[in-house]
């Protein structure tokens, strides 16, 4: 009898030991999952800030190009006499 609670106090340890390894790969993989969507996520973030960027000053270049040229060409002619 003493033999039969040891061998299931054993197996009960062992199921244990592999519970533990198992929920620490799992909480491992979690972890590395999560950092790798953070890594992601600041990536992404700074492309949309690099072409918020980018946006911001094509409009202002095509502000200025319009600005210039809606100058009436009667003004401008007469000040080139």
């Amino acid at each position: 009898m003493a033999r039969q609670s040891q061998l299931k106090e054993a197996a009960l340890e062992k199921a244990r030991t592999y519970n533990k390894k198992v929920q620490e790969k799992l909480e491992n993989y979690n972890k590395e999952q999560t950092e790798g969507k953070e890594t992601l996520l600041f990536k992404i973030e700074e492309k949309l800030q690099s072409a918020s960027t980018r946006r911001d000053n094509l409009i202002e270049q095509v502000k200025t190009t319009a600005a210039s040229s809606a100058v009436p060409r009667s003004a401008s002619a007469s000040n080139q006499n």
